[in-house]
């Protein structure tokens, strides 16, 4: 029996903050997390599609979510960095 085929997969995509917050979201110090809903038939097809298009994705201590985050060259990078240190120290 292979552990990982058990685990659910749980997709979120960071954001910069835009002064308003949407009920859902989760509050972090540069911006925000939002769930993406995603087909479980075409999750994997989601992740390489934004790997593909040079997107940071980050798991957390073998956890089975992935945060999308700006594009690796966007000025933003640093902050999504930031609020992911900061994500991960609270899930901790």
């Amino acid at each position: 029996m292979n552990p990982y085929l058990d685990k659910k997969v749980s997709f979120k995509e960071w954001q910069p903050k835009n002064g308003r917050t949407q009920a859902g979201l989760e509050v972090l110090p540069h911006g925000v997390l939002r769930p993406l809903k995603v087909d479980p038939h075409r999750s994997g097809a989601r992740v390489e599609a934004e790997l593909r298009r040079g997107r940071i994705v980050s798991t957390f201590d073998n956890m089975t979510l992935l945060v999308f985050g700006p594009h690796h060259d966007s000025p933003e990078v640093q902050h999504f960095d930031e609020d992911m240190k900061h994500y991960n120290r609270r899930l901790a």
